[in-house]
């Protein structure tokens, strides 16, 4: 190896460490030795531009000497930037840039100082070259520009680059930057060109590769040992940054503008704006930034419900607010006079009149040179837009609840159709002991109420089967409230409003009956201290329901049943979940919260609306809304749900266990048939007495299913009974395990369609009702001389 390259790199080690352990003091002893140190290796390599060791290797010749501090130079200057950012960077460019230029000027004077002196010059003095020096200074400041944004660069994280790889491709970029920059300026159309272009990249990838160990090890030193971080410090943020403020400078000043149009449009159709702002519930304000002076549009007058001509001062109207939005209101105001911000917000005010409002006022300051001299803007009454808000969030709530009910519901009536079937069947084993079957009847018992919550949860998640039909709720509504009669409390009056019209619907009769029994029986429980119930009907073109939006109600007749009462009323806590499901403000045990869950599923499955007016002490108001009939005549149309209840064969069931007398008659109008439950058979009898129907419908029962024990009142005497006054009424009778065979085989009784036992059998017992009712349907008491039940043909008499 020639002495020179050795020379060349104990050189080398020596620039590099001198320049990196300068840096690494520059905590202890201040950067300002740094820069003066960088200044000094800038003034040799400007020196010695084109000076250095000549080494010819394959041809090639290679400059290396001023290589040594140029590498030194550009390390210096990266690990500045890396550590201490682009404001020390910015400092260390400024000293290098200066020596560059103030050396080869300060060579130029000496020489023509030397030219004027007598004599031999003591030491000789290199004669600066114009293009060389001036292509250096260019180079150099590019090449240190462009060190910063080539870290930046192959810093970003998608690049996944190692550190080590990282500072040795940004070194090598701005080595061979500056071999193509130098290289074009200095020796472009020189006959040496193409060889010093091509001997400088290879000698300066080899110095890279030298310099990378000191680099590098630096990095890691530092970083380790001095807690250092190396975050990004983009060269151009200033540059940026301006840029971000020229542009937000040229959207405020097109806002600004904009106004300016907007004022003289708006004093130009004030007239109609005026209108407009009435229609849309919009008012207009003015503050004066100087004088503190407020002016109101009359619409700001009438949200606010203050007299014509009246305008408050601002304190005066930030005591409208409620106190938290005051104090927000009143920050945004300061806000928008000492800096000219605008605001745009949602606040809560009471009204001079004691009105609860929700409102949006929105502010743009004029800012003319620099100055705020007036803030303007708008208040719009957005009460109605809160309550829809509210409306469509519960709507999207219960959606959401009834969706996921449904399908849970479903799945679990499909295992409990497999418990009630095997329970069934176990209880048909004639050698199954009594405790045993005692067991099962409780589990039959218990699976049936369950069938009854299923179908509760299925109708609010409107997942039921519905066969509408035309249906009068003149004539449903006091059907369903006279059969409530009887049960009201001595303290609870009730009564039913109608006017003359049609209140005819297309619905599932049945399901709008548990609707309205539901609603009926939650206003008893809100009156446990007696109270009025109150049932109306009457037509409307526009139904508001709390939990529907406008868009989902078609324009046309509607029929409003209305249900109040004048008990205990509702907070807006329960109000806010009144219709989900479970939910329930009763007692233990005394409600599963399905009640009005299932009516408002039952309401949405006919596109209905339903809305609640209450107030804590004040009772509460429920509206069904239901669209009217269209298609036909109204007196068509109610002739045709007449004879659609006329044909609907009417039983009078009587049950003493609530749970199992709920569950029969849901099953039962399930079938189709219009039923009425007693409690036993003084009350079956009441029933009787009187006309169960308003005008129009039959005044007696087709059949009575009753069951037959030995300790009541019920059975065989009640169906004696009921036959003396409606000597066609037919019978089923379910017998307990207290009646025997014996009984059963003696029983003498016309009308009886059948005889069944516990557990009862719903689809044999509609097997029994559907031939006893039917057309040609005939009973055991009108057949083959009244000998008893066992002479029923196809439908055995005892189950």
């Amino acid at each position: 190896m020639p002495d020179g390259l050795i020379i060349l790199g104990l050189q080398a080690v020596a620039m590099y460490l001198l320049v990196l352990g300068a840096h690494s003091l520059r905590h202890r002893f201040g950067p300002v030795h740094f820069y003066a140190l960088l200044g000094g290796v800038t003034a040799i390599m400007s020196w010695v531009t084109d000076a250095g060791l000549a080494v010819s290797v394959g041809g090639i010749t290679f400059v290396v000497g001023s290589t040594v501090f140029y590498t030194s130079l550009l390390l210096g200057v990266f690990v500045i930037y890396v550590f201490d950012g682009p404001g020390p960077a910015r400092t260390a460019i400024s000293t290098v840039m200066g020596v560059s230029i103030l050396t080869p000027v300060v060579a130029a004077v000496l020489q023509a100082q030397m030219g004027l002196m007598e004599g031999a010059a003591s030491a000789p003095i290199p004669q600066p070259d114009l293009r060389i020096n001036t292509a250096s200074v260019i180079t150099t400041f590019v090449d240190l520009i462009f060190l910063g944004i080539a870290w930046e660069f192959l810093g970003k994280p998608r690049l996944h680059l190692g550190l080590w790889f990282r500072a040795w491709l940004t070194l090598l970029g701005v080595l061979w930057l500056d071999v193509l920059l130098f290289a074009t300026g200095a020796f472009a159309g020189t006959p040496a060109f193409v060889s010093i272009a091509t001997g400088t990249l290879v000698s300066r990838f080899i110095i890279s590769l030298f310099a990378l160990p000191f680099l590098y090890g630096y990095l890691t030193w530092q970083t380790a040992t001095r807690k250092t971080s190396f975050e990004n410090r983009p060269v151009l943020a200033i540059l940026r940054q301006v840029e971000e403020i020229e542009a937000e400078l040229s959207l405020a000043q097109r806002e600004i503008e904009r106004r300016r149009r907007a004022e003289a449009a708006l004093r130009e159709s004030k007239a109609v704006l005026s209108a407009t702002g009435k229609m849309a519930k919009v008012g207009g304000w003015r503050l004066d930034a100087e004088t503190r002076e407020l002016r109101w549009t009359e619409q700001t007058r009438r949200i606010y419900e203050l007299p014509a001509g009246y305008t408050p001062t601002v304190r005066e109207a930030l005591d409208f607010y409620h106190p938290e939005d005051r104090a927000r209101l009143a920050a945004a105001l300061e806000e928008a006079l000492s800096r000219g911000q605008s605001y745009d917000l949602e606040l809560q005010l009471t009204t001079a009149k004691g009105n609860e409002r929700w409102i949006r006022t929105v502010c743009r300051p004029t800012v003319i040179e620099g100055e705020v001299v007036e803030l303007q803007g708008t208040i719009q009454d957005i009460t109605d837009w809160k309550a829809m808000e509210e409306q469509l969030r519960q709507q999207d709530r219960l959606a959401a609840l009834g969706q996921m009910a449904a399908g849970i519901a479903h799945d679990f009536r499909n295992r409990l159709n497999v418990v009630i079937l095997n329970s069934q069947m176990a209880l048909r084993s004639s050698d199954l002991p009594s405790g045993i079957a005692d067991r099962l009847d409780g589990i039959l018992k218990e699976s049936r109420g369950m069938t009854d919550l299923v179908q509760r949860i299925l109708d609010f998640g409107s997942r039921a089967m519905v066969a509408p039909e035309p249906v009068d709720l003149a004539v449903l509504t006091s059907d369903v409230l006279d059969a409530y009669r009887p049960e009201l409390p001595d303290d609870v009056h009730a009564s039913l409003e109608m006017g003359p019209e049609e209140y005819v619907v297309e619905a599932d009769r049945g399901r709008l009956r548990q609707a309205l029994s539901n609603v009926i029986q939650n206003a008893l429980d809100a009156m446990p201290g007696g109270g009025e119930l109150r049932l109306s009907l009457a037509r409307v073109t526009n139904p508001r329901g709390d939990l529907s939006p406008p868009a989902h109600v078609r324009p046309g007749d509607w029929i409003c049943l209305s249900v109040s009462d004048t008990g205990t009323g509702m907070t807006e806590a329960v109000q806010e979940h009144l219709f989900e499901p479970f939910f329930t403000t009763k007692d233990v045990g005394r409600g599963t919260g399905l009640g009005l869950a299932q009516v408002y599923g039952i309401v949405r499955q006919h596109d209905g609306v339903i809305g609640v007016e209450t107030e804590p002490g004040e009772g509460t108001t429920f509206h069904i809304h239901l669209p009217a009939r269209q298609g036909e005549g109204e007196a068509g149309a109610r002739a045709a749900a007449e004879d659609s209840l006329r044909s609907a064969p009417a039983i009078l069931l009587v049950e003493p266990d609530a749970e199992r007398r709920d569950d029969l008659k849901a099953h039962l109008v399930s079938l189709g048939f219009d039923v009425v439950a007693a409690r036993g058979g003084e009350q079956a009898l009441a029933y009787s007495s009187q006309p169960r129907w308003s005008t129009a419908r039959r005044s007696a029962w087709d059949l009575v299913i009753t069951p037959w024990t030995a300790s009541s009142f019920d059975g065989p005497e009640l169906v004696q009974e009921l036959r003396d006054r409606h000597p066609f009424i037919k019978s089923v009778l379910i017998a307990d395990r207290t009646i025997g065979a014996s009984q059963v085989e003696d029983l003498s009784l016309p009308g009886v369609a059948g005889i069944m036992r516990d557990p009862l059998e719903k689809d044999a017992l509609g097997a029994i009702l559907t031939q006893a009712l039917g057309p040609d349907g005939e009973d055991l008491g009108d057949h083959a001389d009244h000998q008893g039940p066992a002479d029923v043909p196809d439908v055995p008499p005892i189950r």
